[in-house]
């Protein structure tokens, strides 16, 4: 009912996904204690719902989770492909080869900028095989769809700069019937999306999550190891 009250207000874009809850979220100890229900047996139901309500209203998918009548715009998925520029506290920045996340206590970060000192807790370099995996992954997973040639675009190289793992799972997904090949276009099918949700849901608790988390209780690490 609220997918369809919201299109029938013709907003540019509509985001839609299943919300997931972390130990951060005011929300969590409401759920924790039953006031607020998870129904994660209804995570397909729900991942399926816009294909159903959005296209209707003459909705076409741009995201996994966006619906636009128009074109597509960047929105956090530059965390992942860059560049962004991260200003303000537990901000995620990265330049395409080298990515960092500024301190996440308030107090932190203006002593730092007051200090003339740059807000950054931790920081990496990013190698172009793992760039182009994550363009691949941004594309693929998230945008629904991959042109071959937009890596190229964007780094000077094709999937033969991907990993061997990395590889070995596009043809495992191929073969499981979630991706299909189209000329040089590589998309999703139905059933590739609601892996695809899942797929973010996983990627959000285990980095951006694990790092903010690891982040509140020291300002400062020493290191933060990710999976």
């Amino acid at each position: 009912e609220d997918l369809r009250i919201t299109a029938e207000l013709n907003p540019t874009q509509i985001t839609t996904y299943p919300t997931l809850l972390t130990p951060q979220a005011i929300a969590w100890n409401n759920a924790v204690k039953g006031r607020i229900k998870q129904p994660v047996r209804l995570f397909e139901k729900f991942a399926k719902l816009p294909w159903k309500i959005l296209r209707e209203y003459s909705y076409n998918m741009v995201r996994i989770e966006s619906w636009s009548k128009g074109g597509d715009y960047s929105t956090v998925n530059l965390e992942m492909t860059g560049p962004l520029l991260a200003l303000g506290p537990g901000a995620f920045g990265f330049t395409g080869t080298y990515e960092w996340c500024n301190v996440h206590s308030i107090r932190e970060y203006v002593r730092t900028l007051l200090s003339d000192r740059l807000p950054v807790a931790i920081a990496r370099k990013v190698h172009k095989a793992e760039r182009a995996s994550r363009i691949v992954a941004d594309q693929l997973f998230c945008r629904g769809r991959m042109d071959i040639d937009f890596i190229k675009e964007k780094i000077g190289s094709g999937l033969e700069i991907l990993p061997r793992p990395f590889k070995w799972w596009l043809k495992v997904m191929g073969a499981l019937g979630l991706v299909k090949s189209k000329s040089r276009t590589l998309e999703l099918t139905s059933k590739g999306i609601l892996v695809a949700h899942k797929f973010v849901w996983t990627f959000v608790m285990k980095v951006p999550c694990k790092l903010a988390y690891k982040l509140m209780e020291t300002p400062w690490p020493i290191k933060v190891s990710l999976p």
